[in-house]
């Protein structure tokens, strides 16, 4: 702290270079003669004073100081200034309300007071310049870095910012918005003010701004693009005493925001390089507010590209904030943008684009006083400072590509069983040569492959027009087309063909399948050859080479027949292939795809998950209701699954688990039941597919008990996205609030959750919602959620005992001695920090993006406890004395 103050002490040395004051020393007179004092009742701490305090909270105002520290003469109603200190490192301007005394300590209760309450008179003038200031700390987001390059401006960054990525691979570009290159930025704060006999009757903020840029814009082919605005950096300067006759503690911040806008159905390009000098600013006077304003620039393009309609803007703001005594103050934001569009005229084979490319500025400023006077609290103005044209033109752009066959020449002939060689290419005005989305048809054999080169050594005899297809990557295509004769030489290679099975039946292992096939050539048939998956099964030499193939060896899934015939003089003839499918034959149960059945009914507490494995296999697990709406979201014929497993008429059922669980009460157990659109008046619906075509109920007494065969890469055993609008069932989670002055949780717009504290007091404990789980963990076992952390109340860092997260996921495991082990995700884009201990590991995001959806959050539970078997309990929430959390789409997937 020494260090500190000394620190502070050597920057008001610089730095009373650029002030003009009211203080002490000076004693300047106002602009209506009245010398600057301060007022009766306020009183600045002395500095041996001010380290004597205790502890000072900026929430409650509760001021303590320490033993026997002389502050006997500040009554209620006066107004105390404090400077900097480790107990109060914003400083703070407070009127008591009460005092009272505690073993020897005093304590004060206060409220904020003004600078017009604390301060009868006073002029003031200064300039802070930021560039002189080193930040306490600089959070950069993922894809920003400090920029290498010397520069004499403060803030000077790279950056590499994706706005936008439409499959959500970053590995590929052509269908990201993103911003890329250098700013760089020097800002300084100027502050003006007059107080005439506690009224404010002139306050001016503005800064001086001086930015060089140097930024490129890319667009590629993204539906459903949205404006988007993304903090890329935030500087946390140290706190400031501007030196008034009242000393006034200022803690500034700068952030950084790269902004995107616009509609977009067509790739482009542009960048910018410019210098700009700004004043921007506001004043009140007269009891009116004015905006202060001037500009210079120089700004070029270094590039544009446009390939079709869009309308596209982007580029960084900078905003600079302000606290005084701990207080939001006033706050100046400049967003300099580089705007591009373009309007295409389509004819069938060509674009006419006509494209602008302009550049501006907008500004906002918030004037937030109520540090100041109690009069007027807060005052925005927002204008467009400039906006100018760089280039006006336009181009024609042809995109159709051309197909063009390199091999073999128009009007060639080859012999009969000939290697033929295929080859060609595409050239398109967007996409160069194209190689890759080529097609060869002949007008005889039909579909011959795709790509170049081609080898084909079957085609029929005759004259072909072959045709190859090119198709760039808008879809765009182009055919050419070349005559080719295929000449007969004496003896042709036999044709066959599998005539039974037929693709894509399916038997029982055990069963005996008559493979039939026929066989046609020019001379005689000596044999056939027939191969189960490439691997030769049986020679056939006699007619009518027919075979019945007992399957009992053969394993359990799909399989290949194909058939090779082999004439009189030693040619040969290939046929296509047959698949099949081979199921298990289990005693008791049958298969229907993925899922199973039993034969047999059981009682409701009979040990399900023993009676699937028994009869099914280990790769089997009793059917949880979530795998059914899996099944149909995923386009599952729900009424042909029923039916394949035997639940051919209405109302018959099956049990099934619901997110892992059997039973709905002691009494009652999941079953699902089919409805077909008609639920019956009796029937207690838990849940539903398609209105009820299949619909989830609870009962006791036996029945069939629903199987399904288990993936291990994607099998979601619990999920939550809130969207029946509420918390309650579907399933139910229990209340928890740990503190007696609870928060809220609401579920909004029937989409996400809410978990909520305002101000309310308490302890700062938490609020959350918990769900019982009793779900076995695999190797690869995940919990997936999304998340937004809102707000939090929190200076910096994650509060006290670094445990004030506005929202964390909480999961409760066990290991295979039933000891409790328990594994937290948390979020706060203020601060915090991970921790690891036998028991207990904490994760924590602190550099995550406040009040921002942060998606798709997937995390393997054993890479964080190994020795953990299983879930038993899930829990979500916040924690803290004021803050605001959401979470959407939760799940664990086996």
């Amino acid at each position: 702290m020494l260090k500190k103050i000394l620190w502070i002490a050597l920057f008001i040395s610089v730095v009373g270079i650029f002030f003009t004051s009211c203080s002490d020393d000076s004693s300047p007179t106002n602009n209506n003669g009245n010398e600057n004092e301060i007022a009766e009742i306020t009183e600045i701490l002395k500095p041996s004073t001010n380290s004597n305090i205790e502890s000072f909270s900026y929430e409650t105002g509760t001021l303590v100081f320490e033993e026997n520290t002389n502050v006997e003469h500040i009554e209620v109603g006066e107004i105390v200034v404090g400077g900097i200190s480790d107990a109060t490192p914003e400083g703070f301007l407070r009127k008591v309300i009460s005092k009272r005394e505690e073993n020897g300590k005093t304590i004060f209760e206060t409220e904020q007071a003004t600078i017009t309450e604390a301060i009868k008179n006073c002029s003031y003038s200064g300039t802070i310049p930021l560039d002189n200031l080193e930040p306490d700390s600089v959070w950069y987001a993922d894809g920003v870095k400090r920029g290498n390059d010397k520069s004499k401006l403060g803030i000077n960054i790279d950056v590499s910012v994706v706005f936008y990525d439409q499959d959500g691979d970053s590995s590929t570009s052509n269908d990201q918005v993103k911003l890329e290159g250098n700013f760089k930025a020097g800002i300084d704060l100027n502050l003006d003010f007059n107080i005439n006999y506690f009224s404010l009757e002139r306050f001016e903020i503005s800064t001086s701004l001086t930015r060089e840029t140097n930024l490129l814009a890319t667009i590629g082919m993204a539906k459903n693009f949205t404006a988007i605005d993304k903090d890329i950096v935030r500087y946390f300067y140290p706190p400031i005493t501007v030196p008034t006759v009242v000393p006034i503690i200022v803690v500034p911040s700068i952030t950084l925001t790269a902004k995107a806008d616009g509609s977009i159905s067509a790739k482009a390009s542009y960048g910018i390089v410019s210098t700009e000098e700004n004043m921007v600013g506001a004043v009140y006077e007269d009891e009116s507010w004015s905006r202060i304003s001037s500009h210079t620039d120089n700004f070029n393009y270094n590039s544009i590209e446009v390939a079709g309609n869009f309308e596209f803007k982007a580029g960084v703001g900078i905003e600079l904030k302000t606290k005084i005594y701990g207080v939001v103050g006033p706050a100046i934001g400049v967003d300099a943008y580089g705007k591009a569009s373009a309007e295409a005229t389509i004819t069938p084979t060509s674009m006419d684009i006509g494209y602008e490319l302009k550049v501006g500025a907008d500004l906002h400023i918030s004037a937030v006083l109520e540090v100041f006077s109690h009069t007027f609290l807060e005052y925005t103005l927002g204008w467009n400072m400039f906006e100018k044209i760089l280039l006006e033109d336009n181009f024609v752009l042809s995109y159709i590509p051309e197909a063009i066959i390199s091999t073999p020449l128009d009007n060639s002939y080859f012999p009969y069983g000939a290697n033929v060689n295929f080859t060609g290419y595409g050239e398109d005005p967007q996409d160069g040569t194209i190689t890759e989305n080529i097609v060869w048809e002949s007008d005889i054999d039909g579909y011959l492959g795709s790509g170049t080169p081609l080898n084909i050594n079957n085609l029929s005899l005759g004259e072909h027009n072959i045709t190859m297809t090119v198709t760039d990557s808008d879809g765009y295509s182009d055919d050419a087309t070349i005559s080719v004769e295929i000449i007969g030489s004496g003896n042709t290679p036999p044709m066959i063909s599998i005539i039974s099975p037929s693709n894509g039946s399916s038997f029982t292992i055990g069963d005996i399948v008559s493979i039939e096939t026929t066989a046609e050539d020019n001379g005689s048939i000596e044999s056939i050859k027939l191969y189960v998956d490439n691997e030769i099964l049986t020679t056939l030499t006699s007619l009518p080479f027919n075979y019945d193939w007992n399957t009992s060896n053969l394993s359990e899934g799909d399989h290949t027949l194909k058939a090779i015939a082999t004439d009189n003089e030693g040619l040969t003839g290939e046929s296509e292939e047959v698949s099949i499918t081979l199921s298990s034959s289990n005693n008791g149960g049958i298969t229907f795809g993925n899922f199973g059945i039993t034969t047999n009914k059981y009682e409701d507490q009979s040990d399900w998950d023993q009676i699937i494995q028994d009869l099914f296999g280990s790769e089997y697990r009793v059917a949880d209701w979530n795998d059914l709406i899996a099944y149909y979201n995923n386009g599952g014929d729900l009424l042909d699954l029923f039916d394949g497993l035997g639940l051919t008429e209405y109302r018959n059922s099956a049990y099934v688990k619901r997110n892992g669980d059997a039973s709905y009460s002691n009494t009652r157990y999941y079953f699902a039941e089919r409805h077909e659109h008609n639920l019956p008046n009796n029937f207690a619906a838990h849940d539903n597919i398609d209105n009820y075509l299949i619909s989830l109920g609870s009962w006791n007494g036996s029945n069939k008990i629903m199987a399904i065969k288990v993936d291990h890469s994607n099998q979601e055993t619990f999920f939550e996205d809130f969207n029946d609008g509420d918390y309650t069932n579907n399933p139910s989670w229990n209340v928890i609030n740990e503190d007696d002055m609870p928060g809220n949780i609401d579920v909004i717009n029937s989409d996400y959750i809410e978990f909520k504290r305002e101000n309310v007091g308490g302890n700062g404990g938490g609020v959350y919602l918990e769900k019982e789980l009793n779900i076995e963990l695999t190797d690869i076992s995940k919990v997936k959620f999304d998340v937004n952390p809102v707000f939090s109340n929190v200076g910096a860092g994650a509060g006290w005992n670094n445990n004030e997260y506005p929202i964390s996921v909480y999961l409760y495991l066990e290991d295979s001695s039933s000891n409790e082990l328990l594994l937290r995700f948390c979020y706060n884009y203020r601060g915090g920090e991970s921790l690891t201990s036998d028991d207990y590991i904490r994760v924590a995001f602190p550099s995550c993006e406040q009040n921002t959806w942060i998606r798709d959050q997937e995390f393997t539970i054993k890479e964080y406890f190994s020795q953990a078997i299983k879930i038993k309990k899930i829990r979500i929430g916040g924690d803290g004395w004021s803050f605001k959390g959401l979470i959407d789409n939760i799940s664990i997937v086996k």
